[in-house]
């Protein structure tokens, strides 16, 4: 055999043995290559998971504090206006007896439970907070500012410039206000889709 002869029969086989040679080296690189997608593919679904299970956590959290805080604003609005209710009710007690010229003992009962009233409306607005909205919690501190502008006045000298009538007016509207916040954030809403 002449080197020629030699040289196409090895071009031959070559020629034929390629077609294996490429498709041995296809599957081994496209095996390779799933097994990396694959491995991508669980990393990527179980991230997703975890995102997942993260997000539906978080989830289920919110709901949970929405629902306690939504049970637990319907006990704290009524209460709320109860205790300033109560407080609005010790100072008119102290105007009265102020108006009325009433024995100073008598005076000082009134004040120092008008004091105390106004104490545990303050301290329950203050320890109910994380439950009243902005709203709720800015009309209770005005009344709180005009209880407390109220009540040294009624520590003031018998002869006040202002009459009861004046005295109480601005904190009735106060309360009315915060009564009508709260029932505006009480009452039912209309959902939309």
């Amino acid at each position: 055999m002449s080197v020629l002869e030699r040289l196409l029969a090895d071009l031959g086989a070559v020629a034929f043995l390629a077609p294996l040679w490429l498709w041995l080296f296809k599957a081994a690189a496209t095996r390779a290559l799933d097994r990396s997608l694959h491995q991508q593919l669980e990393s990527h679904k179980h991230e997703l998971q975890a995102l997942g299970d993260k997000l539906r956590h978080n989830l289920q959290r919110e709901m949970l504090l929405a629902e306690l805080r939504t049970k637990r604003v319907f006990e704290v609005y009524p209460k709320l206006f109860e205790v300033f209710q109560l407080s609005a009710a010790a100072i008119r007690r102290v105007q009265e007896l102020k108006t009325q010229k009433q024995p100073e003992q008598e005076l000082l009962k009134a004040k120092i439970d008008a004091r105390d009233k106004y104490i545990d409306a303050k301290n329950y607005a203050v320890l109910n907070r994380i439950f009243l909205s902005k709203e709720v919690l800015g009309a209770a501190e005005a009344c709180d500012k005009k209880f407390l502008a109220l009540l040294k006045e009624t520590g003031a000298e018998p002869g006040s410039s202002k009459s009861l009538t004046e005295l109480t007016a601005e904190y009735v509207s106060l309360l009315d206000t915060l009564v009508d916040v709260m029932g505006t954030e009480l009452s039912p809403r209309e959902v939309t889709a």
